[in-house]
């Protein structure tokens, strides 16, 4: 089992005492425990997409058209642990002419099983 937890505009993944976030659009706060296995078997199901929707709530978790179950789930979530929080890049971007870099994947990860 791991806890995914959406909160302070993060997604966060908390697994055998390591935690994991991701700066992203969060619309409502909530947190979830969810088969791991299970978990990462939908979200490579998603792959190459860049946006992803996922809701929970106590009837279970919601992965683009995926359906399954959550423990412990709570509308009231806390980030795991003291994050840095930088700057919205939103005005750098509309400065610059050029485009920021396209995120970096390591292809190992992708086809790990």
């Amino acid at each position: 089992m791991m806890r995914l937890s959406a909160c302070v505009a993060r997604v966060f993944v908390e697994a055998n005492g390591v935690a994991a976030g991701i700066e992203t659009l969060v619309l409502e706060d909530g947190a979830c425990n969810v088969p791991r296995t299970r978990f990462l078997k939908i979200q490579r199901t998603s792959h190459p997409k860049l946006n992803v929707t996922i809701a929970a709530d106590a009837d279970g978790l919601r992965i683009e058209g995926f359906v399954t179950k959550a423990r412990r789930f709570s509308p009231l979530a806390t980030a795991p642990g003291e994050f840095q929080i930088f700057p919205v890049m939103d005005a750098w971007v509309a400065q610059s002419e050029t485009p920021p870099p396209a995120p970096r994947v390591e292809r190992r990860w992708l086809n790990s099983r």
